[in-house]
């Protein structure tokens, strides 16, 4: 499994500082720079976006945590949020860019 606990991320030197969640909806390309599992039966997931942003995002059970947790760090992806009932985006969809057409979920 790729996903990796707080813990190892934080030994791995990764500094989550600059990340913020996204305020809008869209696909974006994007890297994914780290993940690891959250405590409330989700991944967090860490990405930067090819404009340089730098965002955060869950992925939940419910949803197969959308693959997140069978990618690898370094992965270039297309990831798409949509809002919800609230007006919060929230991630959707995750791609792999370099695959055509290959959803990892919906």
């Amino acid at each position: 499994m790729k996903t990796c606990s707080i813990r190892k991320s934080y030994y791995n030197g990764m500094c989550t500082d600059e990340y913020q969640y996204i305020d809008r909806e869209g696909t974006f390309e994007a890297t994914l720079d780290d993940s690891f599992w959250g405590k409330s039966i989700n991944i967090l997931a860490f990405f930067t976006l090819s404009d340089g942003r730098k965002i955060i995002a869950s992925a939940w059970q419910k949803d197969n945590y959308l693959g997140i947790q069978n990618i690898e760090k370094g992965a270039k992806l297309l990831i798409t949020f949509e809002k919800n009932k609230k007006g919060i985006p929230y991630l959707r969809k995750v791609e792999r860019a370099e695959e055509e057409n290959s959803c990892l979920m919906m």
